[in-house]
């Protein structure tokens, strides 16, 4: 039986995801028009093949040749990976070849979905004396969160997001059932299968350290045992590149490193990524953009900081956003954040307490205007 609260999520993902694409398709031109041939005169095709921009370009490629220049390999392996997978089994199976970016695109959608439901479940779990609305507003608030249209298309942040709910959702389980040592380990997998998606995962690896430095009579053991998987993961996420470039072919400079990492070399030599090298005053608008989902950040990570509860949360919400203000291109934080369980729940609290709508109507506004900057080919990214 389908309970109630599926079926208010599932009516919002829908309405949300009409209006994105009826966005979408207003939008009568792009900027950057390096993608027109992607473009199909028939609806619903110029809508989809519209959202080619930005990083999709890159994807769309990846999902039918997979990486050809040496920059192509800092993006998540697994995304494109299981795309073409799934593709090259529905055209042996049922199409005659389905587009990839199509398939794509449905994938990731279905996924933002069952992200809303896994967090639902989550949040049951997690505070059950809490008013009984919250796990309903907080996968609604899931769903209007600053990422919008980045939810809505091919980027890897649902897959990002889904490895990283299940693996939260198994570690709590496992917490506060002390003898789930198996479900301990398998939520450190998941993790791991989110750090392959998004490097930004990297943070998860702090729920294990933590377990490990805290539960000294019960899952200290596995949290060590999980914290070696995580990081097994972080040395076979660069080993792949470093085979690629550094074994068989010419070496690269990066592969003579003392940590060789062309993730990190190309962060640094192709996107200026590295600490304070964003501050400049050309990138003022850059922290304009990404100035609200700070503040929820830094507001959520305090919250659960000083209440103590869930502090390894909200210690890696801190972290994670460190990172990315003083090492990374700020404005990915709008779309990259959504992972991090704590601000939607800080939303969904600060809304039953009668003072949280205005995150409500930014995050309206927000998606609405991202919306259409993104059909445009404008920034931000």
């Amino acid at each position: 039986m389908i309970s109630k609260q599926f079926t208010l999520i599932t009516g919002f993902f829908v309405l949300l995801k009409l209006y994105q694409f009826t966005l979408v398709s207003l939008v009568p031109s792009q900027f950057d028009l390096s993608n027109v041939h992607y473009q199909e005169p028939e609806f619903p095709y110029n809508v989809i093949y519209r959202t080619i921009s930005w990083d999709n370009a890159y994807f769309k490629q990846l999902f039918q040749t997979g990486p050809r220049y040496e920059h192509e390999f800092v993006f998540g392996p697994l995304w494109w990976r299981l795309i073409s997978m799934v593709n090259k089994g529905l055209s042996s199976v049922a199409w005659n070849n389905p587009d990839p970016y199509i398939t794509a695109m449905a994938i990731s959608n279905g996924l933002q979905l069952t992200n809303a439901l896994i967090l639902y479940k989550t949040t049951k779990l997690l505070f059950p004396r809490q008013d009984s609305r919250k796990p309903l507003l907080t996968a609604l608030v899931f769903l209007l969160n600053p990422m919008g249209i980045f939810g809505s298309v091919p980027y890897s942040e649902n897959l990002c997001c889904f490895f990283s709910f299940v693996a939260i959702y198994l570690r709590e389980i496992s917490v506060l059932n002390n003898n789930k040592h198996n479900t301990y380990i398998i939520s450190a997998l998941f993790a791991s299968l989110a750090l392959w998606t998004r490097s930004n995962a990297v943070v998860l690896g702090l729920m294990y350290f933590m377990d490990f430095v805290r539960l000294k009579d019960q899952l200290y053991r596995t949290a060590f045992i999980s914290g070696f998987v995580m990081f097994l993961s972080i040395v076979a996420y660069n080993y792949l590149p470093y085979s690629e470039f550094c074994i068989t072919k010419e070496s690269r400079p990066w592969c003579s490193s003392t940590i060789p990492s062309l993730f990190t070399y190309m962060q640094t030599e192709r996107w200026n990524n590295g600490f304070l090298k964003y501050w400049t005053p050309n990138n003022i608008p850059n922290f304009l953009f990404a100035l609200p989902t700070i503040i929820l950040l830094s507001q959520a990570s305090l919250h659960f900081i000083k209440d103590g509860k869930h502090l390894d949360l909200g210690l890696m919400a801190a972290l994670f956003t460190l990172m990315i203000v003083f090492f990374a291109n700020v404005q990915i934080i709008v779309r990259i954040s959504s992972f991090i369980p704590i601000t939607h729940w800080f939303v969904a609290d600060e809304i039953l307490q009668k003072r949280g709508y205005v995150w409500i109507v930014y995050f309206f506004v927000w998606i609405s205007v991202q919306t259409v900057l993104f059909a445009a080919f404008l920034p931000p990214a």
